[in-house]
């Protein structure tokens, strides 16, 4: 059997194994993510990762270490493929250090995900009237028993920053950012069951073209 197809049969087996919805778990993080007016954007990430299904099989004894190890190399590839992930290590249990920055312009109707669509920790999503929305979508307080029953946690700074108008938003702090006009809303997560970031602002204009979301 390929390489190619271990890994594909690995992953498959693990996501219908599992009860757990599927998810990564960020902890020890600090995560910055910039949107100007005019529509330029940034992220970046930096900490770990944990996949929260193959963490708990582990955790309760339910998987074999060489079925582990290969289910471990099989997400260690998945986000060694998307090239904004600049540095992506494994820890073990399913755990992974990582670096991730992405820039661009956002265009109309524009969805971007992190970490990906189908298992997003925040996605950010444009309308064609400018305004842009911010929503935290991770492992939330309907799955916090299973996580603290695992021994996961979650630990970390999220920041936005921005020189756009904010509509709404439930930040902890907002403060002046060093750059003269921007704005930073900080967001300090602790646990699973605090209230999900979301940020809604407005872009200088309409946004004229289609892009493909992440």
């Amino acid at each position: 059997m390929s390489h190619i197809k271990r890994i594909t049969r690995v992953l498959i087996g693990l996501l219908v194994a599992v009860p757990l919805a599927s998810c990564w778990v960020p902890d020890k993080y600090g995560s910055e993510i910039r949107i100007t007016k005019a529509g330029g954007y940034g992220i970046s990430f930096s900490g770990e990762l944990t996949w929260a299904p193959l963490f708990g099989q582990i955790a309760r004894g339910e998987i074999a270490t060489e079925a582990a190890a290969e289910q471990s190399a099989g997400f260690l590839a998945t986000l060694k493929a998307d090239t904004h992930f600049q540095h992506v290590a494994s820890l073990g249990k399913g755990r992974y250090q990582v670096r991730y920055d992405r820039r661009g312009t956002i265009d109309r109707t524009q969805m971007i995900s992190f970490v990906r669509r189908n298992a997003r920790i925040f996605q950010i999503r444009a309308q064609e009237d400018g305004k842009v929305s911010f929503f935290g979508t991770g492992a939330g307080s309907s799955q916090a028993d299973q996580l603290d029953a695992m021994g996961l946690k979650t630990d970390g700074l999220l920041r936005i920053v921005t020189d756009a108008p904010v509509l709404s938003h439930n930040a902890m702090s907002v403060r002046p950012a060093p750059m003269p006009g921007y704005v930073m809303y900080d967001w300090k997560m602790t646990s699973f069951r605090q209230k999900a970031p979301k940020l809604t602002l407005q872009l200088d204009g309409p946004l004229a073209t289609t892009g493909p979301g992440a």
